[in-house]
């Protein structure tokens, strides 16, 4: 069986007039996009759309899937994790 790069995704808080979101995999920030208001913030990563896909399907040829992340403690710990590893930027 062969195993699926988990992306996760989420909502990196308010910049300047809008909002980032932020794709993690492999201990890396893979993609990041900004959207003008908060309720875009899952198409404008990929999810329920085709933005970002060209990116994920080249790094990742063996498959990927998109895992939009809510809870802000789960958040805290994969961002935590990332710059204990010193990969997260």
């Amino acid at each position: 069986m062969i195993q699926v790069t988990r992306i996760y995704c989420f909502n990196n808080g308010p910049k300047g007039s809008g909002f980032e979101v932020v794709a993690l995999a492999n201990d890396k920030v893979i993609a990041r996009n900004w959207s003008t208001e908060e309720r875009y913030l899952k198409e404008d990563i990929g999810i329920g759309s085709q933005w970002g896909h060209e990116i994920y399907s080249s790094k990742f040829p063996e498959g990927w899937e998109l895992v939009w992340l809510e809870d802000e403690t789960e958040i805290q710990q994969i961002i935590r994790s990332k710059k204990e590893k010193k990969t997260f930027i």
